[in-house]
């Protein structure tokens, strides 16, 4: 067997770079990477292999984002979506991990200057989706949640889907809604912020938004903090309306897969 000649080797590697840059961005001409003299139906190809990949790219931004998608039309998404992909041309064997960047890509850009609640909706987007690709985990019976109030040290331990973002902008009512076929986009509020807990549990991912004080309580409990420290934490601030609707919203949730001192 002859050995390799590692000129060969660097040079196939330059082509294979070289090929892939032309093919991951749109703006880039053939000629400048290829070079020129390569036959018609070589550079026919390549475009083809290029339009393919923008198209792939695209639709996998649009699984994700199907929300944004729709809220912003076909024009505006496409146009989007395609300056996305110059930019950040994709990196990963599975697409499902594409457009990571998506959401602080779009608010920067001039097209969403004067609807900066996007970039929440996008970032929104992302989550649910990781959410729901997230493993399913078993959940507590309510009979051992309802022990806590004789047990006040115990520490709840949520799923690894469980998450709680705030946002600038008040978006999950379009999230949950835009696909009903009354859907009716209102006006977003500046200086509204929303706190959210995210979800999945049953198969089923979730969004529900409480009010800030309830935010900081269910941060602290997932955080591990005890339940009585929780609470005392902010005992100046929390109702007794707050924490029963905490602890319904657990029992209701199925985010809790253990109760440590029990």
């Amino acid at each position: 067997m002859s050995e390799w000649n590692m000129s060969e080797v660097f040079n196939l590697k330059k082509f294979q770079d070289e090929m892939y840059s032309f093919i991951s961005n749109p703006e880039i001409e053939f000629d400048k990477v290829m070079g020129v003299g390569k036959t018609p139906h070589t550079e026919q190809a390549m475009e083809l292999y290029r339009g393919g990949l923008v198209a792939r790219l695209t639709e996998a931004l649009g699984e994700v984002q199907e929300c944004l998608w729709f809220i912003l039309g076909d024009e505006a998404f496409f146009e989007l979506a395609r300056e996305y992909t110059v930019k950040y041309p994709s990196t990963f064997y599975n697409l499902t991990e594409y457009g990571r960047f998506f959401p602080e890509f779009i608010r920067k850009h001039n097209m969403c200057s004067d609807q900066k609640w996007l970039g929440d909706l996008a970032s929104l987007n992302l989550l649910m989706s990781d959410i729901f690709h997230s493993k399913d985990e078993l959940t507590i019976n309510n009979d051992k949640l309802a022990l806590i109030q004789e047990n006040p040290n115990s520490k709840i331990i949520f799923n690894s889907s469980f998450k709680l973002i705030r946002f600038e902008y008040r978006v999950s009512e379009i999230w949950k809604t835009w696909d009903d076929e009354d859907f009716e986009l209102k006006k977003i509020q500046e200086g509204e912020p929303e706190y959210l807990a995210c979800y999945k549990s049953s198969n089923q991912s979730g969004v529900t938004p409480f009010n800030e004080i309830q935010f900081e309580l269910l941060t602290l409990l997932s955080n591990a903090v005890s339940v009585e420290e929780s609470i005392d934490k902010l005992s100046d601030l929390l109702g007794p309306r707050d924490v029963t609707e905490i602890f319904q919203f657990l029992g209701q949730s199925g985010v809790i897969i253990d109760i440590v001192g029990i």
